[in-house]
């Protein structure tokens, strides 16, 4: 059964007022990513004004200019609802499911009425932490992994860069390839 794997850069960490400015999605059949997705995405004006984008775009590496020269978001929602129409049967994963869910569904983008599988995130975290390889936290869990964390775990050879959603994508297929073996 095909899975996708996608990942989201936006406009804030908090998932509820969170919208997409690059989305990218994998298929993964039989453990090789037969197909993607990449896109910018415009969400408008009143979005690119808001004051509070530059610090968003600072950490993950995206430019006002991209974004302005971006096609609008309803084209590239049409453009990921054919993409995802291609494997129907599909599972949706991402590194961190819940907040890449969450803003697809407050965005009213295709794919959150997907059926979604294990977050790659939460399987990053469960090896790590039998390995003693994240801090534990006051409650006696362990801290969650981010994206450049559990690259350096599994992949060792991945070092701290910008972030792109379809370099994510791909890093994070990679990532639940090595925390499910």
């Amino acid at each position: 059964m095909p899975f996708i794997v996608l990942d989201t850069e936006t406009t804030s960490k908090y998932r509820q007022k969170a919208r997409v400015l690059q989305i990218a999605a994998v298929v993964d059949r039989y453990g090789k990513l037969v197909d993607k997705f990449s896109s910018y995405s415009n969400p408008g004006p009143d979005v690119l004004a808001d004051p509070d984008i530059a610090a968003s775009l600072a950490v993950i590496g995206i430019t006002i200019e991209q974004i302005s020269k971006a096609p609008p978001e309803r084209r590239v929602k049409n453009r990921f609802a054919k993409f995802l129409a291609k494997c129907p049967r599909a599972t949706l994963t991402s590194f961190n499911v819940d907040y890449d869910r969450t803003v697809l569904h407050t965005g009213g983008w295709p794919g959150a009425e997907h059926k979604w599988g294990p977050c790659i995130m939460l399987a990053a975290q469960k090896v790590m932490a039998a390995a003693d390889a994240l801090p534990h936290l006051p409650n006696g869990g362990y801290k969650l992994p981010t994206l450049d964390e559990a690259a350096q775990f599994f992949l060792k050879d991945i070092q701290p860069r910008k972030h792109d959603a379809l370099e994510d994508a791909i890093l994070a297929h990679r990532i639940w390839k090595e925390a499910t073996k």
